[in-house]
This record gives structure tokens, C-alpha cells and sequence, in this order.
């Protein structure tokens, strides 16, 4: 069944009663409306051009012979961009598509409309999906300088850690974080910049933290990360919590940044009760900063 089939690498859509087409070999994406979407179909499901004419005057004001004329024009379109092919190539359509009784079939528009190259409309930043926004402003960038002296910050504590964690190193990783946080050296940007330049460079920390652990838990993850930033200017924050449900993880590390979590998910927080929080100096300035903004 079908007189016509997509060509190898296009697909399609059909959403609100309109099909979009995506070629994999050309980039492009093409849309048809309503009318053209109710032909098209008619044509993947019948054998022939009085068939899907038939078919199509279910849901089209219009007579047999204007119907024929008009799916002719609209295959010839279509083959000619490569996303059909006229032969007897079964097509499984899973997909249905009604077009509403009084709609009237303006037959003088058939083309399909070119849109940009897919590369061209993806212009949305990634960072989209952790801030929700697409106008971001500028972040400040990192000199080498900077992140290879942040770089040894991180691996000093990491070097400690791994001496120090079957005795007490709590007060000992405490001591060394606040002394990697000078309030008089952080950054002068927004508390939200503050985060995507930390969730930037969150993955030079992890290299680093991989190669003191390997299976580097979230304690040495966090903690490489934590001092990273704080070498770097950030005003971040080791954070240790305790599950408030039942779990094999009693407790969970995570970095914060002006009250939002870095290198984990925000509602990870609401599984854990917070007890230690380093360095603290940034606490209080950190709220402070947040009520002026939403102010």
C-alpha cells in the first residue's frame, strides 16, 4: 500500500495537525500545514491519486479533480526537496491527522517552507536547562595562570584527604578551606554568575579529583571541587548532609554556591539534613546578596 515513501534519512511528525519533515542528508526541516499534512497522509495510504482524493474530501472543501491536481503538484514538491519517492514501498503510519470540517483548502500555497539549517536554529546555550533563561550575560574568563594555581589548591586537599580520611580529617579540611576563603578576593559578579562559572569549571575538578581517586565518591568529589572554586574566587561551600530516609548512603556530600547546588541535582537537599557547612564566612553574605537581588 502507498504510491509514495519517505527517501532513506527523512522523517517525520505530525503535532497539532501539522507534519514536519527532518533530512538527515540535507539538514533542513520542512513544515506543511493542515491542508497539505491531510494530503499527504491520503497519499501514503492509498494506491493511487483518485484513491487519496477520495480519501482527502472527508476533511476538504474541495472538488475530485482540484484535489488530484493538487496532491500531482504537492508529490512533485516534495520528491523534488528528496524527501519522497513515488513507489509501492510500504510506509507504516502510526500517527492520525483530522483537519477540522470548515477549513477551507487554499490550494494556491502548496510549497513546502524552508527553515534555516538545523545548526543555524539551534541557538539555544546549554546553560538554558539550569537557568530556564536564553539571555545570559557574559561570564569573566579564567587565565590558565589562575586555573593551574587553583588546580595545585585542589590537589593539596586531595593529597591531605587521602592521608587524613580513617582519622579525623573533618577539622583538618575545615581549617584548609577557610583559609582558601578570602572574602576580599571573590569575584564581583552576580550570585547567578557566579554559579554558571562554577558549573563551567566544574569538570577541570573532576579530572584532577579522578586521578587521586578513581572511584572518587562524592566526599573527594566535592571536596577537590570545593576548594577549586574557592582558588579560582567563588565563594563555595562544601556541604555534608545526612538522608532523612533509608538508604545505603547515610550521608551525601555536595558543593553549594549562594544557596544553589552545583554538582548535583537543587533537590537533593530536600533528602538530606544539612550538619557541616564550610567554609561559613560566606553564609551570611551569600543571604545578604540574594535579598538585594530579589528586592
Amino acid at each position: 500500500m502507498g504510491q509514495i515513501h519517505l527517501t532513506p534519512g527523512t522523517t517525520f511528525d505530525i503535532t497539532d495537525g501539522s507534519i514536519v519533515f527532518l533530512s538527515e542528508q540535507s539538514g533542513y526541516y520542512y513544515t506543511l500545514d493542515q491542508c497539505q499534512t491531510c494530503l499527504f497522509l491520503a497519499l501514503l495510504l492509498t494506491d493511487t491519486l483518485e484513491q487519496a482524493a477520495q480519501a482527502a474530501k472527508e476533511d476538504i472543501d474541495a472538488d475530485e479533480t482540484t484535489i488530484i491536481t493538487t496532491c500531482e503538484a504537492l508529490c512533485s514538491q516534495l520528491e523534488s526537496y528528496g524527501l519522497i519517492q513515488r513507489g509501492e514501498t510500504p510506509v507504516i503510519v502510526d500517527k492520525e491527522c483530522r483537519v477540522d470540517q470548515n477549513h477551507t483548502a487554499l490550494f494556491s500555497s502548496y510549497r513546502p517552507a524552508v527553515s534555516q539549517p538545523l545548526w543555524y536554529q539551534q541557538s539555544i546555550p546549554w546553560e538554558f536547562f539550569q537557568t530556564g533563561s536564553t539571555s545570559l550575560s557574559p561570564l569573566p574568563s579564567i587565565s590558565w595562570h589562575s586555573r593551574l594555581s587553583a588546580l595545585f589548591q585542589a590537589a593539596s586537599l586531595l593529597i591531605l584527604f587521602r592521608r587524613t580520611q580513617r582519622m579525623q580529617w573533618l577539622p583538618l579540611i575545615k581549617q584548609r578551606l577557610n583559609e582558601l576563603a578570602i572574602p576580599n578576593r571573590t569575584l564581583s559578579l552576580e550570585p547567578e554568575n557566579w554559579q554558571r562559572l562554577g558549573r563551567r569549571e566544574l569538570l577541570w575538578s573532576q579530572f584532577l579529583t579522578r586521578i587521586f581517586f578513581p572511584r572518587g565518591k562524592c566526599v573527594p568529589c566535592s571536596l577537590g571541587l570545593c576548594a577549586y572554586l574557592l582558588a579560582l574566587g567563588l565563594p563555595a561551600q562544601l556541604v555534608i548532609g545526612r538522608a532523612q530516609f533509608d538508604s545505603s548512603d547515610i550521608f551525601h556530600a555536595w558543593v553549594e554556591i549562594a544557596d544553589r547546588v552545583i554538582n548535583d541535582d537543587d533537590v537533593i537537599r530536600l533528602g538530606y539534613t544539612v550538619l557541616w557547612r564550610v567554609p561559613e564566612s560566606f553564609t551570611q553574605s551569600q543571604s545578604l546578596s540574594q535579598k538585594k537581588i530579589r528586592m
